[in-house]
């Protein structure tokens, strides 16, 4: 290796070895304050990925704190929430999927993000495949109940989108979920 990408590789290491420790005292903040069950995922994922839907909704809250208040950067977007939350949907039954989906838009409102934070769901794939899953009416359901004033969904939508999302997003707004953003995925 040349020496710039040891010296890459070096300030790698000291990033995630920052990371663990900071994820280690929130950890132990969080067993203070009575929060186990935050602390608990907090501890999981120093060790490794998420494993469950808690802590793949963690790791997304995680992301959007280091961004923001560490690398003081702001956040375009917090991702594809429906593709990155769907491998750990069937690990749950739906009514404990549906308050973490509720409490996960809720967490992200009460950030109060100015320019509000987005998220996406629906699109395609790379073979013009609709992506809306069940995690997609998951939250969107969520976002439609919660109203909230901070965070913005995008619905990515294409010719293959399934006509029923896009009547429920749009039902959605007509009750004052009115910061859904109907996007072009081609």
């Amino acid at each position: 290796l040349s020496e710039q990408a040891k010296r890459f590789y070096r300030a790698e290491i000291k990033v995630y070895d920052a990371l663990e420790r900071f994820l280690a005292r929130t950890s132990d903040i969080a067993i203070q304050e009575g929060k186990h069950r935050i602390a608990e995922g907090l501890c999981n994922l120093i060790s490794h990925a998420p494993e469950n839907m808690y802590e793949a909704m963690q790791i997304v809250i995680l992301f959007f704190n280091i961004i923001t208040y560490i690398e003081c950067t702001t956040a375009r977007t917090i991702g594809r929430l429906d593709k990155m939350f769907m491998p750990f949907y069937n690990q749950q039954n739906s009514q404990e999927a549906e308050q973490l989906a509720d409490a996960f838009i809720d967490e992200l409102d009460n950030y109060k993000v100015g320019a509000n934070m987005p998220f996406m769901i629906g699109g395609i794939d790379v073979e013009g495949n609709s992506m809306v899953n069940t995690m997609s009416y998951l939250l969107l359901n969520s976002y439609i109940k919660k109203k909230p004033a901070h965070v913005k969904l995008h619905l990515l939508c294409h010719e293959n989108i399934p006509s029923d999302i896009v009547d429920m997003a749009l039902d959605g707004v007509r009750e004052g979920a009115n910061s859904i953003v109907f996007m072009s995925d081609h």
